[in-house]
């Protein structure tokens, strides 16, 4: 590997300083993660540390290797190793200007790459900012970069300044507020990334509404090495401009008992020019492109006295691309409306139903047979009832149809109407304070109706499914827990005859039985032993015999342990080990057997 010898100069500097040296926070990271034949090792750190009263170090380092088993193929294995390590020296010279030295490499190796290893990026560079208040910030920023990626050495500087205001222009009037932003960066890359950004915004705080109003006006120039012989260096312009305006009332997410509401609009541009446009060897062939939104939306909520709340959103989006290449163009018209209504009488009883309608519309040029209509109509309640502070019940219910409507006649044979029903009531009983109980089952119905049908090749269908899980937590004594879940699933798909008559096809039924023990030996160790029992089998149903001939078994059996040592003050575990087997078996293969292993070690100092 190639060093980073800015990396390297910075850490000299810290261990040459280490007397006069203390760390203010300093964090790892120990990872080894086996995920059946792919394994894994990561190790992060990173520290912030004082030097002295007016000089900072923070330091980064990734180190990770990926390793794919090609176990029984031709392919040999795979290794991949990642390297990424930063500095960044901050002195402050006054108490308004502050210097910044900044240092980062990453290097990688791919071991069935044809490009065997690359030094991706090697960056150092200065920067001074000033903060003339706490207000206004100005920075400058030169940076020299070396880059070997596609083993094309690349090497050069960039120059990077922002300006930025953040405050309130008249200190009389504090209901206005004003935003101000300038981001410049000129490169003499092959690989720049020139940019010239402007943000502007201002806002106006009156006693009934904010208003705010901002605009944005982004052009980047990158260069990138083409994709036919990767030795020729291609650009590419992108232009954004943006203008925002917004009326706010109140915060929309909290419901009182006065109206709150937004009105956002947005309108955009959006403009692409690629020097290999003109190239029908380049994937970037006919592909420059302008880009038109428009968005407006609008959501209001409001609690009426003790029990009800409202709210109510609609929007409006249109999203109009142009690309010289006719069948990548596009334009994407949604509306939507949604209301919801609340009702809750005192602790014991809630009640939620919502509504909402959404629209879609695609255009498509002339000659691209891809026009389609799409209407979606949802509707949904919950309610909520508290029968005593140990049980309760829920009832959710939902219904989506959504409609699909091709417009040229040639796509018109994909028309179709999808219905989806949805029951799930649900309950949660703790009887004595050691033992809890949730139970929870869910019914489920999808309906898909083709408009054209031949009755010789059945496409419209029907797919159902009812199951039932059940979970107990029962703590058997103050240092151990126990958890029992059961799951019954039951399922069926069938083709449809008239949009009534079902012919069967399918059936299917899946178990499986979750027991846990989790054991506190003492407050820093905690082991949790796990078994789980799953089993799935399908059917084929014969149309003519109506006999089932089974067709997919699978059991898998889980066995797992996890263990976790020296709980920290962030209530999290400084090391956790766990490791599962899980073995198949089929009615068509041999008995497979998957490993998993996870080992995380945190540590600071």
């Amino acid at each position: 590997m190639r060093p980073c010898l800015p990396v390297l100069f910075v850490t000299a500097l810290f261990f040459c300083n280490t007397d006069s040296t203390w760390s203010q926070l300093r964090r790892g990271v120990v990872n080894f993660d086996r995920n059946d034949r792919v394994f894994m090792w990561q190790t992060s750190n990173e520290g912030d540390f004082v030097l002295s009263d007016k000089l900072g170090l923070n330091m980064k380092n990734l180190l990770s290797s990926t390793l794919n088993m090609r176990t029984g193929s031709s392919v040999e294995d795979r290794w991949y190793h990642n390297v990424n390590n930063q500095a960044e020296l901050t002195y402050a010279a006054t108490n308004k200007i502050d210097l910044l030295f900044k240092a980062d490499e990453e290097w990688n190796k791919d071991t069935l790459s044809e490009y065997s290893e690359s030094l991706l990026n090697t960056n150092f560079g200065g920067a001074v900012r000033y903060n003339q208040s706490e207000n206004l910030m100005v920075m400058g920023e030169l940076e020299n970069t070396y880059d070997t990626r596609f083993d094309n050495v690349d090497k050069g500087s960039t120059a990077k300044g922002r300006i930025r205001y953040d405050g309130y222009p008249v200190k009389s009037i504090n209901r206005i507020q004003t935003k101000f932003e300038v981001d410049a960066d000129k490169s003499n890359l092959k690989r720049k990334k020139d940019q010239y950004a402007v943000h502007s915004e201002i806002s106006y705080a009156h006693d009934f509404a904010e208003i705010t109003v901002g605009a944005n006006d982004t052009r980047t120039m990158r260069g990138y090495f083409s994709d036919i012989d990767r030795k020729n260096v291609e650009e590419r312009r992108q232009f954004d401009q943006n203008l925002t305006f917004g009326i706010t009332r109140d915060d929309v997410n909290i419901i009182r008992n006065k109206t709150a509401f937004e009105l956002i609009m947005k309108f955009a541009r959006e403009k692409t020019e690629d020097s290999a446009n003109d190239n029908e060897l380049s994937s970037k062939y006919r592909n420059n492109s302008e880009i038109d939104v428009k968005d407006i939306q609008f959501r209001t909520v409001r609690k009426l006295g003790r029990w009800i709340s409202y709210g109510w959103e609609a929007g409006y989006n249109k999203n109009k691309k142009d690309v010289e290449k006719d069948i990548r163009s596009r334009t994407q018209t949604d509306v939507l409306t949604r209301g919801d209504l609340g009702i809750t009488y005192g602790q014991s009883d809630s009640l939620s139903v919502f509504g909402k309608i959404w629209r879609t519309r695609i255009d498509t040029p002339v000659g691209v047979p891809n026009d389609r209509d799409e209407l979606k109509i949802e509707s949904g309640t919950a309610y909520f009832h508290k029968f005593s502070n140990n049980f309760n019940t829920t009832l959710d219910f939902r219904v989506l149809e959504t409609h699909y409507v091709n417009i040229d006649v040639s796509q018109s044979s994909q028309n179709k109407w999808m219905k989806t029903y949805l029951l799930s009531p649900s309950l949660v009983y703790i009887p004595v304070p050691f033992l809890k109980l949730r139970h929870e089952v869910s019914l489920y119905a999808n309906y898909i109706e083709y408009d054209f049908e031949d009755p010789l090749i059945l496409r419209s269908n029907i797919t159902r499914r009812v199951a039932s899980e059940t979970w107990i937590d029962t703590e058997l004594s103050s240092k151990t827990l126990l958890r029992i879940g059961i799951m019954v699933e039951e399922n069926d798909y069938g083709n449809l005859i008239n949009t009534s008559k079902k012919i069967p096809v399918e059936e299917g039924s899946k178990r499986f039985g979750d027991v846990s023990v989790e054991y506190n030996f003492a407050s820093w160790l905690i082991m949790t032993p796990q078994y789980i029992y799953a089993i799935r089998q399908d059917w084929e149903i014969s149309r003519i015999t109506k006999l089932k001939d089974m067709y997919r078994r699978e059991i898998d059996q889980t066995y797992g342990i996890e263990c976790k040592l020296f709980k920290n003050k962030m209530n999290n575990y400084d090391f956790i080990i766990s490791a599962k087997r899980i073995v198949r078996n089929t009615i068509t293969q041999p008995e497979r057997i998957r490993n998993y292993i996870s080992v995380t070690l945190r540590y600071g100092f």
